[in-house]
């Protein structure tokens, strides 16, 4: 090979070899390693030149740049109508969506997009156009919600407006409700009492068998009334949520007796016996409202005799539950009367119902009781129910929970150890009921089915040298040939023969002591009554036991020691004359900061203080006294005031104090009072004085201003004392007069309602009645309505009666 360069070029040169058996696959260099020889027939030459070269490239290069201009052209021209027709378009949609978002839905874009972009835009723009009106719809649907809310916010507010007022009204008409039932009672109940304590006193002076009969009628009819106003009241009271449960000392079985001895005249009118059993379970010592209690059980025992005709009426008490602060008691009431169908049952507990609703039914009554009854249950935490099977009879049972009284002294019973009695009744349950109490007395008892059983008896133990110390039989009449043949033996063996009576009636009574049956005891049994009696006839007069440990008869403290306190001098007379009659010690003073004082340095078995006194009244000397030993800060104290507005007494025991009486007391009110908290017996010192009340002859005209009867019973019918009272009232009127019209003029409203009280605290024990009336109307102005013109107007009458009392008076003080 030749390689020669010539101006610029190459030039290639090539020898050509002829070889015929030359294989055209193998090169010259394995041709001449094979030592082929080779015959060179000739050469090819090639030049390589640059020139077309440099000028292709150059073409080349040219062609490129121009190409890559065009594309750039073309380029630009494609990204400006892509810009036009996609990212233009694009962008505008994300600011709309941005506008949107700030809330501007009407938001429209204009675009010259085309194909799916521009259909992207339409559907935009629509999108657009629908949430705008949307929102305007939204709008007006929201203001037209908006003036319906204020519409119906006006209509709340007008008839939150009337509701508020309907109920002002009705808590005023509640008010008034309340206190007209209150007056209504005092008006009533206070001429129904004389009605029926002047009946009662009727029934004691010889009558004859109309008289009596009619008599018995009126009182009868009077205690009737006397119930329903009572119902009602309690009534009202529940209805109003102000009905509260006191908490005191009590003794189940004492309850139980004492309704049952109260009831059983009805019962035993129409022939039918009353028991009752507390069982043995039950703890004696218990905290509750005694009261209430016994009005529960006196409502549905009273029920239960209204409607039975026959048989026998059976209250029982029994243990349900117990803790070791608390118990569940269960209570049953059955009859054997007419029962009650299931119809009956259903509103048997609703207010003013009867199960007998027609004209022609038999049985009276408001309906109220046992919807008294079931509410004073459920606020002692129990349930009420019954038993019933019509022309069968009825069993009411409720439940109450109690508290233990743990701080009371065991009650232990001592009966008569040792002793045999023998008993029979006729009625089965009587002879449970009574075999039971007789248990409970410590005797030893053996029952007989009959009278002639009851004869085998006595005769075997005659025979056997047994001793029987009593024989008890009851449910027979005084002429029953078996009972007489009985106490042939009885009296043949000495062996005292005691006949129960289902009776209190002195007739029944009277026909068994003429039919020589001495000894008796009348139904229904009480555990005290029976131990006394018995104790006569099986100890020859000698109890195993002080009566007191068995009764709640209270013992007469020698030391018992009082403390009266009142501003008025008059008040404090009248009480220091009551008190005087009793025989105990008690101090007297005039102020609630002496009262303290006296408490600071003497310890005392009660107090009685009065509520409004100058200084310190009744409740801060009351919160003062509290604060002092031990002993004082635990004393009862019994408020006293003149004037008992409603939430008085409220106010008043919240205040600290114990309990109320509202003047003019009565002496034997105060001596029981003083009975309650004291737990003793108070005994007059001497008899009570009676004495006839003095004759007048004032004028009608004149009896309103000066009323000397009634002066004289509210001194105890002690004619110096009333003339000495009158005269010191009279003497205060000068000084009370100018007071009046000063704290009047000068509106110092707490310095009038404190004077107006005081002469109404003095009018309380003297027989001034007007002056009273007018005192008691005054005060209770002022408080509800302060220095009105009702009360000027009252204030001139007040004055102007002062002066007709003192212009009256004069012919009672000569």
């Amino acid at each position: 090979f030749l390689n020669d360069f010539l101006d610029g070029g190459i030039l290639i040169r090539t020898p050509i070899f002829s070889q015929n058996n030359l294989d055209p696959r193998e090169s010259l260099i394995e041709l001449s390693k094979n030592h082929i020889s080779l015959i060179p027939i000739g050469y090819i030459a090639v030049y390589f030149t640059h020139q077309n070269i440099s000028l292709r490239q150059y073409q080349t290069i040219i062609t490129a740049t121009i190409i890559l201009f065009l594309g750039l052209i073309l380029g630009a021209i494609l990204a400006q109508n892509m810009a036009r027709n996609i990212t233009t378009p694009i962008i505008l949609l994300a600011n709309a969506v941005k506008r949107i978002k700030e809330g501007q839905l009407n938001v429209q874009i204009q675009s010259n997009a085309s194909g799916e972009l521009q259909t992207l835009v339409n559907g935009f723009n629509s999108m657009s156009d629908s949430l705008f009106e949307a929102r305007e719809e939204m709008q007006v649907a929201i203001e037209q919600a908006t003036a319906d809310i204020n519409s119906t916010n006006t209509a709340l507010e007008e008839q939150n407006v009337e509701l508020n007022i309907a109920r002002k009204e009705a808590i005023a008409s509640s008010r008034v409700k309340s206190e007209f039932l209150a007056n209504m009672s005092h008006e009533i109940r206070t001429p129904m009492n004389g009605v029926i304590g002047f009946t009662n006193l009727l029934l004691k002076t010889p009558l004859n068998e109309k008289q009596k009969l009619h008599l018995q009628t009126i009182s009868n009819s009077s205690a009737g009334l006397l119930k329903i106003i009572d119902d009602i009241l309690d009534f009202s009271k529940i209805e109003a949520g102000k009905m509260n449960m006191e908490q005191h000392s009590l003794n189940l079985t004492n309850c139980i007796d004492d309704t049952l001895a109260l009831l059983a005249p009805s019962a035993q009118a129409k022939n039918l016996e009353i028991i009752g059993i507390v069982y043995k379970e039950v703890p004696k010592n218990l905290l509750g409202d005694a009261g209430r209690i016994s009005q529960i059980l006196n409502n549905l025992c009273a029920n239960a005799i209204k409607f039975t005709e026959k048989g026998t009426i059976q209250v029982r008490v029994m243990l349900e539950n117990q803790t070791d602060s608390r118990v569940r008691l269960k209570f049953n009431i059955s009859d054997t009367g007419i029962g009650l169908s299931e119809k009956q049952q259903k509103i048997l507990f609703q207010a003013f119902t009867q199960a007998d609703t027609t004209t022609t039914r038999r049985f009276g009554g408001t309906g109220l009781g046992l919807v008294i009854s079931k509410k004073l249950i459920e606020s002692m935490n129990g349930k009420i129910g019954l038993d019933s099977q019509e022309n069968i009879g009825s069993t009411f049972w409720f439940t109450l929970e109690l508290a233990k009284d743990l701080n009371a002294e065991p009650v232990t019973v001592f009966g008569f150890p040792g002793k045999k009695i023998l008993f029979h009744d006729a009625n089965n349950l009587s002879q449970l009921a009574t075999k039971y109490l007789l248990n409970q007395l410590g005797t030893q008892i053996d029952t007989a089915n009959s009278i002639d059983n009851l004869e085998s008896l006595v005769t075997k133990s005659n025979r056997l040298d047994k001793d029987i110390h009593l024989i008890i039989v009851g449910g027979y009449e005084a002429n029953n040939q078996q009972l007489k043949q009985l106490q042939e033996i009885a009296g043949k063996l000495e062996i005292p023969l005691v006949i129960l009576i289902n009776s209190n009636d002195h007739h029944i009574i009277r026909t068994f002591i003429d039919s020589d049956f001495d000894k008796h005891l009348s139904k229904p049994l009480t555990l005290n009554s029976t131990y006394e009696i018995l104790s006569k006839w099986l100890n020859h007069g000698q109890a195993s036991l002080p009566l007191t440990k068995v009764s709640n008869t209270k013992l007469i403290r020698k030391d018992l020691r009082i403390l009266c306190v009142d501003d008025n001098d008059a008040n404090l007379r009248l009480i220091q004359a009551f008190v005087d009659d009793f025989d105990l010690q008690a101090d007297f003073v005039d102020g609630g900061s002496k009262a303290v004082h006296k408490a600071s340095i003497c310890n005392y078995d009660l107090i009685f203080m009065d509520i409004q006194m100058p200084s310190m009244d009744g409740i801060a000397a009351t919160k003062e006294i509290r604060k002092l030993n031990q002993h004082n800060s635990k004393i009862p104290i019994v408020a006293l005031t003149a004037h008992a507005i409603k939430g008085e007494r409220e106010r008043i025991i919240e205040s600290g104090m114990d309990d109320f009486l509202t003047k003019p007391i009565a002496q034997d009110d105060l001596r029981k009072n003083i009975q309650k908290w004291t737990k003793s017996a108070v005994v007059y010192k001497t008899k009570k004085p009676v004495e006839e009340p003095v004759s007048t002859n004032t004028k009608k005209d004149n009896v309103r201003s000066v009323d000397w009867k009634l002066s004289l019973r509210n001194s105890n019918g002690k004619e110096d004392l009333a003339k000495q009272m009158l005269e010191m009232l009279i003497q205060s009127f000068g000084e009370s007069e100018r007071k009046l019209s000063y704290f009047l003029k000068n509106n110092d409203l707490e310095k009038l309602i404190a004077e107006v009280h005081k002469i109404h605290g003095a009018t309380a024990y003297c027989g001034v009645p007007l002056l009273k009336e007018l005192a008691c109307k005054y005060e209770s102005e002022l408080k509800l309505h302060g220095v009105s013109h009702d009360a000027k107007i009252v204030n001139d009458l007040f004055i102007k009666e002062m002066k007709s009392v003192t212009k009256t008076s004069k012919k009672y003080l000569s």
